[in-house]
């Protein structure tokens, strides 16, 4: 990372002098060399209050002196980043725009558009200023510069917009990846405030802002940086067309980076340019071998495999219709699951009761009755012999399926079990809990045979691999953790910024889906850790992802009351259902071609869809 011990260091020092007053501060002298403090006075004055004017016009309904004020102190801000960086960065921006605001960008390096400079302006005593940045401006820019006008008085918090002169300083900047990851690392919070994600900095979060050139031609000459801007263009954005702008400057920078072949192949797919595709993933392939980096080359391989199927299949693909509504509980139904020979369809609800069902003719073959409280996890084992339930009453049962006599009661967590997975012999039973842990159980004795602690918050769900080699549980730590049963420790974790309510494995082993409390949801590389798509159309938080059998189709459902249907490989919206019937609590596939699935409402129903 960027000089950072020798930036915080220097900060800390300039943090001091600024405590004694403004005379201890190097002044700004001429373009392009750096200082403090500056003076913005008279004719520099105009064109700022100019475009506060014009502003105050164009929101005429909102307070005009709000306005005026605001648009005066960050147009301020802006003329101090920009005679200090010169001839660097383009132009301030003056215009108004009529439909829109900035695109929360201010200021780009003049010889690469594509890095943004977000401007942060406060008018506050220094040991009391407080910057806010919303989430979308982090991700927008790659810098965050904060400004602050100088008050000389703590208690002095209105900003004077018709002053004759601004002292203004520049308190500090931070690479806008590593404030990211400070808030992954939830070294600084991430708050909700007016419909907006946003962080509040103060001064001795930043970075002594003499180094804030250099960060920025460094960027220009970093094929790691043109990288990560392309796959934030793809995986953030949907945008293509700009993601194959920078890896192609990535390649400029390093023509051998196997890495920016495969991205760039990957895109060029997405737009349909599928020669221009393969003709990079064969670079990519050739130099991954050159490398000896054999995994790589098989994925590559698995990748045109897949990309081209894909192009195959997705035009005119047949609409998703219920072709049945089942009665099933009298309350909410949380979860459900089909048997692997797909005759027999489990439910759990809120009513204390699992029902056995025919998913074909909706007939209720079996109702076991037993827990004390809601039922958040069913299971069936792979033989289709047992049936595995978790509760709200901290216990998990385990029934036979045919005859439904209760065999056993397993009482060992001791808070709700909200995720329960057979392992591929059906001999074992994973469980995950409120009680923060991941425990293996034997099917036979109920023996506890292993438990695994390293979250942080409740689990919420698990799932395990079909070659046995790992678990990988998900929870309210916003953690997904994947363990490596060979040694039973911890091989990666993964952050995110919102709870995780479900995770589904693809039957291939290759790809982690998980869901997120923002709506979206994510497609991992299991073996890497690295994200492959986000996918943005849910307006609430997502129940459960389930993967068709066939691993090509993703379903999710939300308590926005829609069901999503998303293409595994592409992360393309397929279908969205809007059933009756509230909250959707569950989704799982039924037939092993992945076009008829089973969803549980909030209303006691189960909704047969096919895809016809």
């Amino acid at each position: 990372m960027y000089m950072n011990d020798y930036l915080k260091d220097k900060q800390a020092e300039f943090i001091h002098r600024l405590k004694t007053g403004l005379s201890s501060l190097l002044c700004y002298q001429r373009q392009g060399i750096y200082g403090e403090i500056k003076t913005l006075s008279g004719q520099d004055l105009n064109p700022i209050r100019q475009h506060a004017w014009d502003m105050v016009r164009k929101y005429r309904k909102a307070d005009p002196q709000v306005v005026f004020r605001n648009t005066m102190m960050g147009k301020l801000g802006e003329e101090i980043v920009k005679k200090y960086l010169g001839d660097f960065v383009s132009n301030i921006n003056y215009e108004i725009i009529p439909e829109s605001g900035d695109g929360r960008i201010d200021l780009r390096i003049g010889t690469d558009d594509s890095i943004g400079i977000q401007v942060k302006t406060r008018y506050s005593f220094p040991t009391s200023a407080q910057w806010w940045v919303s989430w979308e401006e982090i991700t927008k820019n790659q810098a965050i510069v904060c400004i602050l006008i100088y008050s000389n008085s703590p208690n002095i918090v209105r900003f004077d917009e018709f002053q004759s002169e601004y002292s203004a300083i520049i308190a500090g900047f931070i690479p806008a990846s590593l404030l990211q990851k400070r808030i992954e690392q939830k070294e600084i919070g991430l708050e909700y405030h007016q419909n907006k994600s946003i962080v509040k900095l103060n001064i001795s979060d930043l970075h002594y802002g003499d180094g804030l050139r250099n960060f920025l031609k460094g960027l220009t000459n970093n094929p790691e940086f043109y990288l990560e801007s392309g796959l934030n263009c793809a995986e953030q954005q949907k945008d293509y067309t700009s993601a194959i702008k920078n890896y192609t400057k990535a390649l400029k920078l390093q023509p051998t980076y196997a890495d920016a072949y495969r991205y760039r192949g990957l895109a060029y797919f997405k737009l349909g340019k599928n020669t221009e595709a393969i003709d990079d993933l064969l670079d990519a392939s050739d130099l991954y071998s050159k490398q000896g980096n054999i995994n790589a080359v098989q994925n590559i391989n698995l990748m045109i495999r897949d990309a081209q199927k894909i192009n195959q299949v997705l035009p005119s693909l047949p609409k998703w219709n219920c072709i049945q509504t089942i009665k099933a509980h009298s309350a909410h139904i949380f979860c459900c699951t089909i048997s692997t020979n797909g005759q027999i369809l489990v439910t759990g609800s809120k009513d204390k009761t699992v029902k056995v069902l025919n998913p074909k003719t909706g007939e209720i073959l079996h109702s076991f009755t037993g827990h004390r409280d809601y039922i958040y996890a069913v299971a069936i084992s792979p033989n289709n012999s047992l049936i595995a339930s978790g509760s709200c009453d901290n216990t998990i049962k385990l029934w036979n399926l045919k005859t439904g006599e209760l065999i056993k009661t397993i009482t060992i967590h001791s808070h709700y079990i909200t995720s329960l997975k057979f392992t591929p012999d059906g001999e074992n039973l994973i469980s995950g809990s409120w009680d923060y842990t991941v425990q293996l159980w034997k099917v036979a004795t109920g023996e506890n045979l292993r438990t695994l602690y390293r979250h942080s918050g409740e689990v919420d769900c698990v799932d395990m691999t079909s070659n046995w080699d790992f678990i990988v549980s998900g929870g309210r730590d916003k953690r997904v953790i994947i363990w490596d049963l060979r040694n039973m420790k911890i091989c990666r974790t993964l952050i995110q910024r919102f709870y995780i309510r479900s995770l589904a494995i693809s039957p291939d082993n290759q790809f982690i889906v998980t869901s997120s409390d923002d709506g979206k949801i994510f497609i991992w590389n299991l073996q890497k850790g690295q994200l492959l798509h986000t996918l943005n159309h849910h307006k609430n938080w997502i129940y459960t992802v389930a993967i068709s059998p066939d691993g090509n189709i993703i379903a999710s459902c939300s308590a926005d009351q829609t069901i999503n249907i998303w293409n595994l490989h592409t992360g393309e919206l397929i279908d969205s259902l809007n059933p009756q019937g509230g909250a959707i609590y569950s989704v799982t596939f039924i037939t092993q071609d992945g076009h008829t699935l089973a969803s549980s409402h909030g209303d006691g129903t189960i909704k047969i869809w096919q895809q016809t």
